[in-house]
């Protein structure tokens, strides 16, 4: 065995590999309502031979479909993800790099090595999914969909409390097999993220850990963040959606060959996404873009829902209820990127979590997450008792990087740093002498006289922070692009600081503060973080923005970090008063970078985004002003690192060692 090693994204000695393929069956499972589950079992297998049990097993809950054929029909994204298929070839959440026949047999892709099983083991560590490189490892596999949706029965896939009840059942059923040991966990990103809260919410003896993946615990936060419609996002995944329920079916499962049971299961659902077609057609959610939080709650199935123990329970609407999860000792391994479009939730259900915990902040955006390594380690220390010193590391994992995105992996105890300082940025007069914006202001530490005065603008509904951004990644190939900030820039009001005298870390979530006049009634605001290289080219560090309605702040009933929380209720709704100046907070996303000496930093503000969130435009299009009075000082608050403060975080060298080029980072670069 090779000398022991165990860091975040870089194992050795602890755990080899014990197979050199896998075997599929589909079946379905039939929850306690009756509902039916189409669920895949994988198998790993030696030599043909299947391994002997019972083994550990990970389970993904999926609403995509547990396995479809592939074709042309398909999203861009997905035929790059199965590029090594043809079309008409099974495809499936485990075969990412090998291929898998009608009978189940699975066979490697044609430049896999077959000399030993430590080649193989590497080369789908760098290739392949972490469902074929656990395989490898010894551990069975299952992809199970989510009640109406893919080949499952059922009305409606919206009620998270069904699916955690859904699953509760079928990890009852699972330790009963005589393949499976009865340690269970779980693994998967964004709405296969969000099925792990929902067990977490339910409970399962069985369930003892989980890598939830760019999930958002908040139903709302999901579509309206900032309280404004997720267009950027959900023009595109709804459509998706919709192919994969009406045009693309995906496979019936082995005891349905002639797909009899597949068409029963669509016929009896539901299916109503908002695409655009329907949107503008008036046909679906036409008020959609404009809910409060209690509107949106009337479309779930949350509340008076029965315990596993007996009582009823009100779910409010999150996924992830804190209290209820807290019931569980689940370990979880919250997985984030900073540039997913759900960090912040992702940050959030780590700081309200209570049991056994870990969180990972990657350079990655929705879907670039590189996860292999770090799921056998976990899986290894949690359903093995390998002791490979994962819970002995901090419990936070950080990627650290500058404008060149060439990330440093730190550990650190908390997140936020505790080392944290919040610094004050002020709006101020210019020019600043950087760019033709409306305003040209500067960003200072200094704060405005009484009678500084302020910018006005007229909202321009063209403003765009592009078709590449993190809520815009369905469309995106690899790299998320923020170059078209630079023109959009000067679409609205700008401020920005002299060079930096020193080099400046920012680790933590940033809180725009604006003093806003309006002559309208209805209204965004949207503010984009920027530095700004010595060549003057716009790197973006962040962006956030709220419907103006929703400006009123109030008290969470959990730990909210100290930003400031809306909570987006229909009662906590009130129109601008023309002309009234109103105080408007809210935090960007949060970021952990390195910004240098004589680069800048540009705080942008528009009224529209108009790719990435709904705006309902006006006409004429309302004037904005921002205040800069004493009394009145917008301003921007920047999280640093205290230097006078001794630090809590060490760097993991070697961390990554062998993640692909694809995953270094999610951004373009500057060429």
């Amino acid at each position: 065995m090779n000398e022991r090693h165990s860091i975040p994204g870089t194992y050795r000695g602890f755990s080899s590999p014990v197979a050199d393929g896998y075997r599929r069956r589909s079946r379905y499972v039939q929850a306690r309502d009756g509902c039916r589950l189409a669920t895949d079992i994988y198998l790993p297998t030696r030599n043909g031979k299947t391994l002997d049990g019972p083994l550990p097993l990970v389970v993904v809950c999926t609403g995509y479909r547990h396995a479809w054929r592939h074709s042309e029909a398909e999203t861009e994204r997905t035929k790059r993800t199965y590029s090594h298929l043809e079309f008409g070839e099974i495809a499936t959440w485990v075969n990412r790099s090998s291929h898998v026949d009608d009978s189940g047999q699975s066979r490697w892709a044609a430049n896999a090595p077959r000399n030993n099983l430590e080649d193989l083991s590497q080369w789908v560590k760098v290739n392949g999914s972490a469902g074929e490189y656990l395989l490898l490892h010894g551990y069975a596999f299952a992809v199970t969909d989510q009640r109406a949706t893919g080949a499952s029965f059922g009305k409606t896939a919206f009620d998270a409390w069904s699916v955690g009840r859904d699953l509760a059942d079928l990890f009852s059923w699972f330790a009963q097999q005589e393949w499976c040991n009865a340690k269970i966990g779980m693994i998967g990103s964004s709405w296969l993220g969000g099925t792990q809260l929902f067990l977490l919410n339910y409970g399962s003896p069985y369930f003892k850990a989980a890598i939830p993946q760019g999930a958002n615990y908040d139903v709302y936060d999901t579509l309206m963040p900032g309280g404004m419609y997720s267009a950027g996002l959900f023009r595109n995944w709804s459509r998706r959606r919709e192919q994969q329920e009406t045009e693309l079916l995906c496979l019936p499962v082995d005891d349905d060959p002639d797909g009899k049971l597949l068409k029963e299961a669509y016929a009896e659902r539901v299916v109503d996404y908002p695409t655009d077609e329907k949107l503008e057609t008036g046909n679906s959610m036409t008020d959609m873009m404009s809910w409060s939080r209690d509107q949106l709650l009337a479309t779930y199935p949350l509340k008076d829902r029965e315990l596993p123990e007996g009582g009823k329970f009100d779910l409010s609407g999150f996924p992830m209820d804190f209290e209820r999860a807290n019931n569980s000792d689940t370990a979880v391994y919250f997985w984030g990127g900073w540039w997913d479009m759900f960090l912040r939730g992702t940050v959030l259900e780590f700081n309200n979590y209570s049991g056994p915990r870990k969180l990972i902040l990657g350079p990655w955006h929705h879907a670039s997450f590189w996860d292999t390594v770090e799921s056998l380690r976990w899986f290894d220390y949690w359903l093995k008792d390998i002791d490979n010193g994962i819970m002995d590391e901090p419990a936070c994992v950080l990627s650290f990087t500058d404008h060149t995105l060439k990330p440093v992996w730190r550990g650190a105890p908390t997140w936020p740093l505790q080392e944290e300082e919040r610094k004050r940025f002020y709006t101020s007069a210019g020019p600043s002498g950087t760019i033709h914006s409306i305003n040209d202001g500067k960003l200072t530490a200094e704060r405005p006289e009484k009678d500084a005065g302020s910018e006005s603008f007229q909202v321009d509904y063209t403003a765009s922070a592009g078709r590449a951004t993190r809520g815009y990644y369905e469309k995106v190939e690899r790299f998320l692009d923020y170059s078209p900030l630079e023109e959009n820039d000067k679409k609205g009001l700008t401020y920005t600081t002299d060079p930096l005298e020193d080099d400046i870390e920012i680790a933590g979530h940033p809180v725009v503060t604006l003093f806003v006049s309006s002559t309208a009634a209805k209204g965004t605001v949207m503010a984009y973080l920027e530095e700004i290289d010595g060549d003057g080219r716009v790197h973006s560090l962040g962006e956030g923005g709220l419907n103006l309605e929703f400006r009123k702040e109030s008290s969470p009933s959990f730990n909210y970090l100290g930003l400031p929380y809306h909570g987006f209720h229909s009662s906590e709704r009130s129109d601008m008063t023309p002309g009234h100046v109103e105080k408007v907070s809210f935090e960007l996303f949060p970021l952990f970078r390195r910004v240098k000496r004589g680069h800048r930093l540009r705080l942008a503000i528009h009224g529209a985004d108009r790719d990435n969130y709904h705006t309902t435009e006006q006409d004429p299009p309302p004037e904005l002003t921002v205040h800069r009075e004493r009394d009145a000082a917008s301003l921007l608050e920047l999280p640093l690192v205290d230097g006078t403060k001794e630090r809590s975080v060490v760097t993991f060298d070697g961390a990554f060692a062998d993640m692909p080029e694809k995953s270094q980072h999610a951004l373009v670069l500057w060429e």
